[in-house]
């Protein structure tokens, strides 16, 4: 790998250029137990736990030369974390919808934020906690969030938002309008649909009072 680069798998493979002829090559992982190349030219580590490590290779010549060179990489095989902070209602009477999100990384750290909507393109991966989505229709809308950390792991933060622009539908199917009754006790009975969101309650009032 190279120098101050990031793994997400815990097989890494130490490769390495030198003449073979009348030295002697050896390797290690994090400077100990030191082991003969035997003429190879890559060694596969593949329980490397995660977290920082350095690969170590020296050649020593015949009368005892020795050149070294490593490099340090890390391992991080766990996803990041990702949670929508806003808006905490699924249901939003406004097409214009501004998203926020938070993630974090303790091992690599976040290396960007991609979003989409609708099952549409993700966007480019940056480093922004927000985004307004403009102009959403009435109607369901499948959002996912997701970050990535610096070794290619990732983690979605799935929901689904309903517009509904549209008043419900309602109308007073008793008394009529305009009858009459004697009786200082009268019930009040009506119906109502709204197709996108549902009915969430009524509230009614008499002769412009407080709304109950």
């Amino acid at each position: 790998p190279a120098d101050g680069s990031y793994s997400n798998t815990h097989s890494n493979e130490l490769s390495w250029l030198t003449d073979p002829a009348g030295m002697t090559v050896e390797y290690s992982i994090d400077g100990v137990n030191w082991i003969d190349a035997d003429g190879a030219m890559s060694h596969t580590w593949s329980v490397l736990s995660d977290g920082a490590h350095t690969f170590h290779v020296r050649a020593i010549d015949h009368v005892g030369n020795v050149v070294e060179r490593n490099v340090t990489f890390i391992v991080d095989t766990v996803s990041p974390t990702i949670i929508i902070d806003s808006p905490s209602d699924i249901v939003l009477n406004d097409g214009d919808i501004m998203i926020s999100w938070n993630g974090s990384d303790d091992r690599s750290g976040i290396r960007g934020y991609q979003y989409r909507i609708d099952g549409g393109e993700w966007s480019d991966e940056a480093m922004v906690l927000s985004n307004l989505f403009t102009g959403l229709v009435d109607g369901p809308h499948p959002l996912t969030v997701r970050a990535v950390d610096r070794s290619g792991n990732i983690a979605e933060a799935p929901m689904t938002l309903t517009v509904d622009t549209a008043a419900p539908e309602l109308s007073i199917t008793s008394p009529g309008n305009g009858s009459y009754t004697n009786s200082d006790e009268v019930e009040v009975e009506w119906s109502a649909i709204d197709a996108t969101s549902g009915i969430a309650g009524f509230r009614c009032r008499i002769d412009g009072g407080a709304w109950t």
